[in-house]
């Protein structure tokens, strides 16, 4: 009788056991579907946004492009018109400013260029900044689905963290119990 029953309490607390096991399963599973469905959803939005950033700095550019070949035209007629030696005495320093003044755009139109450029191949000191500007843009347009994404991040981070704690300690477990069995045979009389 007392053997039955505690048979009995035995094999009801392994049941319980397995029915938490596998809602805990059935937990993790609905959790990663939720995860999945998060990063998948956030993928995409960013995905859009850097499609859309792309786009934007190509356009930039082609008019970028534009003002630099209208500037050149517009400084070629410039220097077409350059005052002679017999002209009004103030003409020629006018003309000389204004003609610096010209130049001067032409170069600053030429380094936004080349900044632009920089963007969309993704090199030098603006390497990342399309995906920088189609995150902050995704941050603004959908705050909820960027802070879901980011701590969903975080704890897969945490997590890979204590197994990485967990793991050393297993380790030093070991090391240290190994440790010990080897002092425990080097002292064995022989």
């Amino acid at each position: 009788m007392l053997n039955n029953s505690f048979l009995n309490e035995r094999s009801h607390k392994i049941e319980q056991k397995g029915e938490n096991l596998f809602r805990q399963a059935e937990e993790s599973k609905i959790q990663a579907e939720q995860e999945a469905a998060i990063a998948e959803e956030f993928n995409s939005a960013l995905q859009a946004e850097l499609e859309a950033k792309q786009n934007q700095v190509e356009d930039i550019g082609d008019r970028l492009d534009s003002l630099i070949k209208n500037q050149e035209t517009r400084l070629l007629q410039l220097e077409n018109t350059q005052p002679g030696f017999l002209s009004r005495p103030g003409k020629r320093p006018e003309w000389r400013k204004n003609f610096d003044k010209q130049q001067d755009l032409l170069r600053r139109l030429q380094t936004r260029r080349e900044m632009i450029r920089e963007i969309k191949d993704g090199i030098g000191v603006h390497s990342n900044k399309i995906e920088d500007l189609a995150y902050k843009k995704l941050r603004f347009n959908n705050p909820k689905l960027v802070s879901k994404f980011e701590e969903m991040r975080e704890a897969a981070r945490k997590h890979e963290l204590l197994l990485k704690e967990k793991k050393k300690r297993e380790q030093k477990q070991k090391k240290s119990a190994n440790l010990g069995f080897k002092l425990k045979i080097s002292k064995s009389p022989r």
